[in-house]
């Protein structure tokens, strides 16, 4: 019999997608891995399994045949990171994947790198945001003293494999760190729905000041006539979610929604 080739998929908060009662607070990374994840599992050759962080889950829990193990703490202090790191290296042993996958710009995106060196693992990185290709960026936080980006770029200079979302951030990894990297376009399971009425403008995406949501208050503002949503799920900003829920509400003809639970997405 065939041995299974074992892949690991690093990404903390994608346990919401599997349990939603979790709490936990989720991105376009964490559905993306989640969908790549699921497909791979079709595939007799692969066996796929998940290392998030601790949410009072049980160590190892089974979602339909994909293996999700409770990794490091969320709760931030000196001790705590150093337990974490020792917890998160145990994990990985434990899982004992031939590759591991990574997507966010983190510390464990190094740390996961460091155990792929050491136990001569394979190591599959795909990018979530142009910062990440763009290493005079990288360079300019860590000479900030971001430790985040520090370990993150030890990592990301040593890994083997590198995936892309688009070709323009193909061509900045490849101008900026000399790196060669495949382009894997965001791709979703879509349903076939007819007859459904398009009858407002939507926009969605987590509370971060990047992207931009005030830009899409403005255009509410500026067709009066039409009918917007604006769903934003909080991220790290409290202050800049508050702000942005109390401008929406001002707006006549926008509807405000704090996000909604991936269980209840219907894509």
């Amino acid at each position: 019999m065939t041995k299974k080739i074992k892949i690991c998929f690093v990404q903390a908060f994608t346990y919401a997608v599997f349990n939603p009662s979790s709490g936990a607070k989720i991105g376009g990374a964490e559905v993306d891995l989640y969908n790549i994840a699921n497909e791979l599992r079709k595939d007799k050759r692969f066996d796929i399994s998940f290392l998030v962080a601790d949410f009072g889950q049980k160590s190892v829990e089974i979602f339909n045949g994909i293996k999700v193990v409770k990794g490091h703490t969320q709760k931030k202090s000196f001790w705590n990171y150093l337990k974490t790191v020792i917890i998160f290296f145990r994990r990985l042993a434990q899982i004992n994947a031939d590759i591991y996958f990574t997507a966010n710009l983190s510390k464990y995106v190094g740390f996961t790198n460091f155990y792929c060196r050491l136990f001569n693992k394979i190591h599959i990185h795909r990018t979530e945001h142009q910062h990440q290709v763009n290493k005079p960026y990288i360079l300019k936080k860590i000479k900030k003293g971001s430790s985040r980006y520090l370990f993150f770029y030890l990592g990301f200079r040593n890994i083997d494999y590198v995936v892309v979302q688009n070709e323009e951030d193909r061509v900045t990894l490849k101008e900026t760190y000399n790196f060669t990297s495949s382009v894997i376009r965001n791709s979703y399971p879509i349903q076939k729905i007819d007859n459904v009425e398009r009858n407002f403008v939507l926009w969605v995406a987590r509370g971060k000041k990047w992207k931009q949501p005030d830009i899409f208050i403005k255009l509410a503002k500026s067709f009066p006539k039409e009918k917007f949503v604006l769903i934003m799920p909080a991220a790290d900003d409290p202050h800049y979610f508050r702000d942005i829920q109390k401008k929406a509400k001002k707006v006549k003809n926008l509807e405000f929604i704090p996000g909604v639970s991936f269980s209840e997405v219907d894509y």
